[in-house]
């Protein structure tokens, strides 16, 4: 055998240059390996040396077969270039394709082919012509002369295209992104004529040109995609997985997958499970969240498959698996922390699209993965400054928000970066950019660059609840609310329930009324049907922020309250009731039955309260008057207080104690203020109105405590002393500069500083006082500036001359609306004219006296002056007192007054 090898060798390598060609043509199409023999290697050895002796079609040969294997081609392709313009069509093509199937993209031999080509192509037959636009494209060679040139020959003869050449065909134009046009409507008309002709390949290759051809494509794709699903779906069994994958994708690019067709293809890959790669998983779990379609079998099936080959996954692979989950909300824990895991691991890998598509779908499956957002993506994303693009900077942007990352470094990088292109946003992208900056508690990182984009903007509904949610988180977020305020008025009609709940809540949190805008969100939500408890929660907070009472809004939302309380819904949570009690009880609107329902519904949930919700609720019993239903609820929130007690601020541990003295609780009372007082004295001092309220109600148990003591030390010490020094310097007719902390004392120091000042009332005179304000008010009203009455006499006349009265009143109810509208003197003294400015009932009686007073021209007068108020005085009103007094140094002033809270003008409430 060795001896007739030798010989086979010696005639063949001393052979003629077309007999070399020849027989290494053979070899190659045969697809035997010429550097596996002693034999091969001889004769590639002798084309080498003999290469010039070539002629161009023998040299377009030996490159085809040389496409089979590994053997280095710069030589042969150099000498097949220099004699190119003796090359006939089939060699430039048989060159192109052996390039192709060796990826080798040599640019000058490309170049060379491609002028040849373009002056032979009429020249070339159909297989050669879909060979060289399969060669270009394959290699990512952009050419536009010659897939012109070859796109104008086969539209000539597009009938001569067979099956296989024309998926070729359509293939080479999609992947060089050429398909449009003419040629596009001819291929796809004769593919409809032959399509049960196609192989899998090319039903598969068809199906993924129209798909990756553009918009034009898919439009003139659906007629023949509805014969390549019949034709595809009876082959199914037989075909490879990578065809099934690629008509998948197709199918559902151009969102034309049926259900029953989607799951057919994949059932059939996944039988053929051990072919299945990562990339085929990853392609198919695509293609079923492309058109929102879950078949969890299926799902499952591909989710285990990824998982066992999830080490040779790339970004791309990653991304699209994830995508698909979120987009299904298919979260299987497993699976998807596995891939979560696994782009933790390639995340050096990743493209800024893949990286923006990831973090969306991590967000939206809530799994949070920051270390994927560290310093190192942070300089990778920093590269690529200027070139990342609207929907990926959104994507990137809202999948960090909804992961809760708070890096400052990449909020500032991607605030930066979306400024740059902020008007390139969809109305959607740049709601989503700024609900994450807002999400992510970086509003500092946006600029007015945002602020007048969305000015400049017509925004949809859904949008407009976003952005105005976005902007109460926002500093300087005011003036854009009110600027999008009259948007929402003008949709109001076509938004949903959470929608308005949301618009709400952001101009309550940012303190902004639009009344007309609100009134219209009123009318709106009365005539929707099924509220959800948390829009029933934001939509009474934020009117009960913003002070609006509207009965007829407030009696529908109790409605729905009640039901949601009777229905035992399970969404119903601790915090939703304590907010809408105290959302009633801040607007004066007692709904006998929603809060009973409250209430006991808040027994049951006693561990789920904060101490926020627990203040709240004694609050809003206490503003309403819920005793009769409230006693034994009482007894479980009180405890609850003191097992908070340690997590409480000065705010809810004052509304706990002020709550259960209104209550008259006072067992419980004292107990919260035993367990509540030590941690109360090691909090700030900076609220003033939480450390009176808890003072006034430990100076009411008249506990000997030392801890309660040293409440009242520490609040004499720090508020009640600087104001009695205040109000003496006041009633001495010395300047009054020291600010106080506090706006009212409360009942108990309000008594001690008017009896420190020398005021007082006689019983007679209050019992008068009360009910002209009784009879004047006929019920009792929460306290607020507008229901707080005073009731004003006195009798003045000059000094030394008790017969010639001066002024006279002998009885009169002054309410706030009074001090804006009563006209006083010309000088007004300064505590005097603050309290009329701040709508106080008693300067409406002062200025009244004052203003009678400068009519009369007594140079000084004497006589007396009662005054009573039906609420606790504040400490604006204390001054008020002391000027008076010295104003009128002669005249004798009562004063008295009520706490409304407890009582109504001294009747039970």
């Amino acid at each position: 055998m060795g001896g007739e090898q030798a010989a086979w060798a010696a005639v063949v390598l001393d052979g003629s240059p077309r007999d070399l060609a020849k027989v290494q043509w053979a070899m190659g199409r045969l697809h035997a390996s010429t550097s596996a023999s002693t034999s091969g290697e001889g004769l590639l050895a002798a084309i080498g040396r003999r290469r010039a002796e070539f002629e161009p079609q023998s040299l377009s040969n030996i490159l085809w077969s040389l496409a089979f294997s590994d053997h280095p081609l710069d030589q042969l392709l150099a000498e097949f270039t220099r004699e190119i313009h003796r090359c006939d069509p089939q060699a430039l093509s048989n060159v192109a394709w052996a390039c192709a199937r060796r990826l080798l993209c040599c640019a000058p031999v490309m170049e060379a082919i491609s002028r040849c080509a373009v002056l032979k192509t009429p020249q070339f037959d159909v297989q050669g012509l879909a060979n060289l636009v399969w060669s270009f494209a394959t290699l990512k060679r952009e050419d536009g002369p010659l897939f012109a040139a070859v796109a104008g020959q086969a539209l000539g003869a597009v009938w001569r295209w067979g099956p296989r050449h024309l998926a070729n065909l359509a293939w080479a134009f999609a992947k060089a992104a050429e398909f449009r046009g003419p040629l596009l409507a001819a291929v796809a008309a004769e593919a409809l004529k032959t399509v049960e002709h196609f192989g899998c390949q090319g039903l598969a290759n068809l199906a993924w040109s129209f798909a990756a051809g553009g918009e034009a494509a898919a439009a003139a794709a659906a007629p023949l995609f509805a014969r390549l699903a019949a034709a595809a779906l009876g082959r199914a069994k037989a075909m490879q997985v990578q065809n099934l994958v690629n008509l998948a994708w197709a199918f559902a690019k151009l969102l034309l997958a049926k259900e029953g067709f989607l799951d057919s293809l994949a059932a059939a890959a996944v039988s053929k499970r051990g072919e299945l790669t990562a990339q085929h998983c990853s392609s198919l779990c695509w293609a079923f969240g492309a058109v929102s379609h879950v078949n969890h079998g299926l799902m499952t099936q591909m989710a285990a498959r990824a998982v066992c080959c999830i080490s040779e996954s790339n970004p791309q692979d990653l991304s699209n698996l994830l995508w698909s989950c979120a987009r299904l909300a298919w979260n299987s824990a497993s699976f998807c922390e596995a891939l979560a895991e696994e782009a933790e691991r390639k995340a050096q890998e990743f493209p800024v699209q893949n990286l923006a598509i990831t973090s969306w779908a991590l967000g939206v499956l809530r799994l949070s993965r920051p270390q994927l957002f560290g310093e190192e993506t942070l300089q990778r994303l920093r590269e690529e400054r200027g070139r990342l693009g609207a929907q990926n900077l959104a994507s990137l942007a809202q999948g960090l928000g909804k992961q809760l990352v708070r890096d400052e470094g990449i909020f500032s990088f991607l605030a930066t970066e979306a400024a740059e292109c902020v008007d390139a946003f969809s109305n959607q992208e740049l709601a989503m950019v700024l609900w994450a900056f807002a999400k992510a508690e970086s509003a500092g990182e946006v600029g007015d660059s945002f602020a007048a984009s969305v000015r400049r903007r017509e925004l949809m509904p859904q949008d407009l609840a976003v952005l105005c949610w976005c902007f109460a988180h926002f500093a300087e977020g005011s003036p854009v609310l009110d600027a999008l305020s009259w948007q929402v008025l003008g949709c109001c009609g076509e938004f949903q329930a959470q929608d308005l709940a949301n618009i709400s809540w952001a101009f309550a949190t940012r303190g902004r009324e639009n009344a007309v805008m609100m009134a219209a969100i009123a009318a709106r939500v009365r005539k929707l049907g099924d509220l959800q408890v948390q829009d029933l929660s934001n939509l009474c907070w934020a009117f009960a922020k913003l002070g609006l009472v509207d009965e007829d809004l407030f009696d529908f939302l109790a409605r729905h309250v009640c039901d949601v309380c009777e229905s035992q819904a399970a969404d119903l949570l601790p915090q939703n009731v304590s907010i809408i009690s105290w959302s009633f009880a801040r607007l004066a609107l007692l709904n006998q039955k929603m809060m009973e329902l409250l209430a006991e519904r808040s027994q049951r949930m006693l561990g789920g309260l904060d101490g926020q919700g627990v203040a709240n609720l004694l609050w809003s019993w206490a503003v309403l008057a819920l005793r009769p239903a409230s006693g034994e609820g009482c007894v479980g929130l009180a405890r609850r207080a003191g097992e908070l007690v340690p997590e409480m601020g000065a705010q809810e541990m004052s509304n706990v104690a002020w709550g259960l003295q209104i209550l008259q609780q006072a067992e419980l009372l004292q107990c919260f203020l035993r367990q509540a007082a030590g941690p109360f004295l090691r909090l700030d001092r900076s609220d003033g109105a939480a450390w009176a309220k808890f003072a006034n109600a430990a100076a009411a148990v008249a506990d000997e405590a030392e801890e309660l003591k040293a409440v009242d030390r520490a609040f004499r010490q720090d508020f009640f002393e600087p104001v009695l020094r205040r109000l003496r310097r006041l009633a001495d007719g010395r300047d009054d500069t020291e600010e106080t902390q506090v706006s009212r004392l409360g009942w108990r120091y309000s008594l001690e500083a008017l009896a420190s000042l020398g005021i007082g009332a006689e019983e007679e005179w209050r019992r008068e006082a009360r009910l002209a304000c009784r009879l004047a008010q006929s019920q009792w009203q929460v306290p607020t500036r507008a229901s707080v009455l005073a009731y004003g006499k006195w009798r003045l006349f000059p000094c030394g001359r008790t017969s010639e009265r001066c002024c006279q009143q002998l009885g009169h109810v002054f309410s706030s609306e009074l001090a804006s509208t009563c006209v006083g003197p010309a000088d007004v003294p300064p505590a005097v004219a603050e309290a009329a400015r701040g709508g106080q009932a008693e300067a409406a009686a002062v200025l009244s006296l004052l203003a009678e007073l400068e009519a009369c021209e007594a140079a000084e007068v004497e006589g007396e002056v009662k005054l009573y108020l039906c609420h606790t005085p504040s400490v604006a009103c204390l001054r008020l007192l002391c000027e008076l007094q010295q104003t009128l140094p002669r005249c004798a002033l009562s004063f008295a007054f009520d706490d409304a809270w407890s009582g109504f003008c001294g009747a039970p409430r």
